[in-house]
C-alpha cells in the first residue's frame, strides 16, 4: 500500500516517514514540492510520484 505524507521533513512527517516505511511504500512530499493549496500541481505532484509509480 501506498501512503504520501506530506510535511515530510517536519517533526512529524519524518517520523511517520520512518515508522511506515516497514510494511508501505512511503511517499514523502516536502513543502518546497508539493503544494497543498495549488490543486493543479497536487495533481501533478500525485499523477507523477503516485501513479507513475506503478
Amino acid at each position: 500500500m501506498k501512503v504520501l505524507i506530506t510535511g515530510a521533513t517536519g517533526q512529524l512527517g519524518s517520523e511517520l516517514c520512518s515508522v511506515l516505511a516497514d510494511g508501505f511504500e512511503v511517499i514523502p512530499a516536502t513543502r518546497k514540492e508539493f503544494d497543498i493549496t495549488d490543486l493543479a500541481a497536487t495533481r501533478a505532484f500525485i499523477l507523477a510520484r503516485w501513479l507513475g509509480n506503478q
